[in-house]
């Protein structure tokens, strides 16, 4: 049965208007990113997380995103002295879904050997625009 507009509070009419133009701004936003070529979407993210506090140097962030990069499109150094680090990738596909082989990929990239003084695993971080596979979802 459906609601018509009339028939909702005031406090959820408000919440309805609110929604609805946080999904306008979303999917203005995405459509925005998504006609950037990849590299925008990398250095967006890297932006994007040392604004929201990772880092520890006066250099904390490297993009590292290029062509055959098997997903490691950055790394953050979290701590003063650069030995613990959060890796990330950033994916825009338009014409196809990220599946299991791209996240396996990005995460056999990020566990290559590091500092002994490094955290024992490695902390990683993904940022997709597309849509991903179930078998992503499982495990």
């Amino acid at each position: 049965m459906a609601v018509s507009r009339e028939d909702l509070s005031p406090r959820k009419a408000i919440e309805n208007v609110i929604d609805s133009a946080h999904s306008a701004v979303a999917a203005d936003l995405l459509a925005r990113v998504l006609k950037q070529p990849p590299v925008f979407l990398e250095q967006l993210v890297l932006r994007l997380l040392v604004k929201m506090g990772y880092g520890g140097l006066e250099t904390p962030a490297e993009h590292l995103g290029a062509p055959g990069d098997a997903g490691l499109d950055g790394l953050i150094r979290v701590d003063p002295l650069g030995l613990d680090v959060v890796y990330f990738q950033a994916k825009r596909y338009t014409d196809r879904h990220v599946g299991r082989p791209d996240i396996q990929a990005f995460v056999e990239h990020s566990t290559a050997p590091r500092p002994a003084a490094a955290s024992s695993s490695p902390r990683l971080v993904s940022a997709l625009t597309p849509a991903i596979t179930q078998d992503v979802l499982c495990d």
